[in-house]
């Protein structure tokens, strides 16, 4: 079975809650953070561009759960004393909205580098955020739904890597690969030439991640059907593999069996679930797979 760590662990009583609205918003809200190989590879990965200084772009399935890993890689790589981040900040992480201009991009990351003044005329903000990124001793940034990016913002990325060699890490769906190597994007595509694929989970990792999810986090006193060979062999063909499908299964078969007066989640349940439940589509460029 593929390496599981378990890094994030909740408070959690040792027994299930009595108070059944509690519970339901427990495992609406709550559950631990897990990496798997994939996950341990990934990061691998970006010690070495920002050991090298070389930008490029990760490739996932929308779903995958690449925005947890990298927010726990960036966040392996900052020092707190109490609640106040202490200098260096060497990794910087933000998740961009849709048609992302470079002022909003520019707002996005002096939104993270915690500047007080995020407002304003592009010719501000891009000194402002070259400033705060010198001051933090950025050595990564990480850019998530990057496909979101216009043209121009593209362009800015590839500036902060020209004027403070910083490398950028463009994290998204498998639409970014060819969205930069369009044939009038030359600038753009031949700045970001390194790439990883940050798979689906394996059938043996969903296993191990299910089992954690049970064991460490869900805590009750009656073992589920989730493991069960045919249960699971139904798991991975509905969630593809991918993180946040399987938990949003996890977490409804959970809540449903509350509603049904039960601490175990039985395969009639999981089935009931799937049943009612689309395949996600996975799409991977033919140059990537």
């Amino acid at each position: 079975m593929g390496q599981l760590q378990r890094v994030i662990e909740q408070q959690i009583p040792s027994s299930p809650a009595l108070d059944h609205e509690a519970e339901i918003k427990r495992i609406r809200d709550g559950g631990p953070l897990l990496l798997t190989d994939r996950d341990i590879s990934l990061h691998r990965w970006l010690d070495n561009q920002r050991q090298s200084g070389n930008s490029g772009y990760i490739l996932s399935a929308q779903g995958s759960g690449i925005s947890d890993s990298c927010q726990y890689y960036r966040m392996q790589h900052v020092k707190r004393r109490g609640t106040i981040i202490q200098l260096p900040v060497l990794v910087v992480y933000i998740q961009l909205h849709s048609n992302c201009s470079p002022s909003n991009l520019y707002m996005v990351l002096l939104q993270a580098l915690n500047h007080q003044i995020t407002t304003g005329k592009l010719r501000d903000k891009r000194p402002r955020t070259y400033g705060q990124l010198r001051k933090f001793g950025t050595q990564l940034l990480i850019v998530d739904d990057a496909e979101f990016l216009t043209y121009e913002a593209f362009c800015e990325l590839v500036q902060v890597y020209s004027i403070l060699k910083i490398p950028t890490i463009l994290s998204g769906n498998y639409c970014l690969h060819q969205i930069l190597q369009k044939g009038n994007r030359e600038r753009v595509g031949n700045s970001f030439l390194d790439f990883h694929n940050y798979p689906p989970m394996t059938r043996d990792e969903m296993v191990d991640v299910i089992e954690s999810w049970e064991k460490e986090f869900l805590k009750w006193p009656a073992e589920s059907e989730l493991l069960n060979q045919s249960t699971a062999e139904e798991l991975f063909k509905k969630t593809g593999g991918l993180k946040v499908p399987l938990f949003e299964i996890l977490k409804k078969a959970a809540i449903l069996a509350l509603e049904k007066g039960t601490y175990k989640i039985t395969k009639e349940i999981v089935m009931s679930v799937l049943n009612n439940r689309n395949i996600p589509r996975i799409f991977q460029s033919e140059e990537k797979e």
